[in-house]
């Protein structure tokens, strides 16, 4: 139901696995996917494995759809802001920019 739900409000489209989500947009005009939501099952948190895979997924994904880079941001007004961060820093996102709320990443693929 999230999938047609991020599809029909947001226009993302999703991949998911056993491990967890991500819902996703790709630019048509620069071919970036921009990370719009990416979740891991709490108890697969720990398990860099299963986080990285799913990750590892995506980018994949990404380059079969002609991408050349990826971009997230978290919010950190959010809950688990520390975690987010972290777990885009050990996937090598890199920091593009921050605003008041929000740090932007970006990954060249």
């Amino acid at each position: 139901m999230y999938k047609d739900y991020v599809k029909e409000k947001e226009s993302l489209e999703t991949y998911e696995n056993e491990h967890g989500f991500c819902a996703f947009n790709i630019s048509s005009v620069a071919r970036i996917m921009d990370i719009g939501d990416f979740y891991v099952k709490p108890e697969h948190r720990k398990d860099n494995v299963k986080s990285e895979s799913l990750f590892n997924e995506i980018v994949d994904l990404a380059r079969e759809k002609g991408c050349k880079k990826i971009t997230a941001c978290v919010d950190i007004t959010q809950n688990n802001t520390e975690l987010s961060v972290g777990a885009l820093l050990k996937v090598k996102f890199r920091i593009s920019h921050l605003d008041e709320e929000n740090i932007y990443f970006y990954q060249n693929i």
